[in-house]
């Protein structure tokens, strides 16, 4: 990718392949952007092999949501040598592979917008604020523990409502660099009960909150990928009855189909496919040539 004069032999060596297994995400996050700059080479034996690529690696993508996401981008640039390509044959390739990208559930407008449950998110942040809430400002001053506590004022009801919606909006948004807009979002609306400084803890809580729970999480994650590295490093087979015992790549990969189904920001998703396919190279590829010779 970062020599551009490689591109063509790449795109040789892909149009020799035979692909016979499902192709997911963490292959297609790799091969995506490759074919991406290949659609644009200038080349027409380029554009013809990179179009021949596609039609028969989107053929072995089965998942709808799967090819949405990643095949999309690849939608403009088959579209324009289906119609634009100096010659006929290119332009039937090209066309071949339109239809079979449309087919497979990618699409010119991207992927589909990704639902947000609005009012289960405010919900959820309305229980964390009120479950922050400072005792001075709950009914009859009783500790509820963890529990969501009663706000002693009907108007305060009201606000912490108002505030758990724009509260949800900078969680979705991983808004968790900016203490400024929380307290534009949650001291400011607690500064008619509060005094400036309690208002600002508050806010300032509030974002400690959400932020741990994004730490924890993220770290949670990587510390699942760092077991699968150190079981693939130390399980390393070297003799026949380790080969026999050692669990099939298929299994790898459904640990890591399941990985991707966590309730992971799409932002993480590009890069962490990218990286389990350089995982999946570096650990499984020497194992497949082994075997080969």
């Amino acid at each position: 990718m970062a020599n551009s004069d490689s591109v063509p032999a790449c795109i040789k060596a892909l149009s020799s392949t035979t692909f016979v297994a499902e192709v997911t995400a963490p292959a297609l996050a790799v091969l995506v952007p490759l074919l991406i700059r290949a659609l644009n080479d200038r080349s027409m034996e380029v554009q013809r092999r990179s179009v021949v690529v596609i039609d028969n690696l989107v053929k072995l993508v089965r998942d709808p949501n799967v090819a949405a996401a990643y095949l999309s981008p690849l939608v403009d640039g088959v579209q324009k040598i289906a119609t634009g390509a100096a010659f006929p044959e290119v332009r039937a390739f090209g066309d071949a592979a339109l239809k079979t990208l449309l087919k497979s559930g990618a699409s010119a407008s991207g992927p589909p917008p990704i639902h947000r449950d609005i009012d289960a998110e405010a919900r959820e942040a309305l229980a964390t604020l009120k479950t922050i809430l400072p005792e001075q400002l709950a009914k009859d001053g009783a500790s509820s523990g963890n529990a969501p506590k009663t706000p002693k004022f009907q108007g305060l009801e009201i606000s912490l409502a108002f505030q758990a919606e724009m509260v949800a909006d900078l969680v979705y948004a991983r808004n968790f660099h900016d203490p400024a807009a929380w307290k534009r979002c949650v001291a400011k609306y607690m500064s008619i009960w509060l005094d400036e400084a309690l208002s600002s803890a508050f806010a300032e809580d509030v974002l400690g909150h959400y932020l741990a729970i994004d730490r924890v999480s993220i770290c949670s994650l990587f510390a699942v990928i760092r077991t699968l590295s150190n079981f693939l490093r130390i399980s390393r087979p070297s003799t026949p009855l380790q080969r026999n015992i050692m669990p099939k790549k298929e299994s790898f990969s459904a640990i890591l189909y399941s990985l991707w189904h966590m309730e992971l920001c799409s932002f993480f998703r590009i890069p962490l496919c990218a990286s389990f396919a350089v995982a999946d190279m570096v650990f499984w590829a020497p194992m497949d040539l082994e075997n080969r010779l």
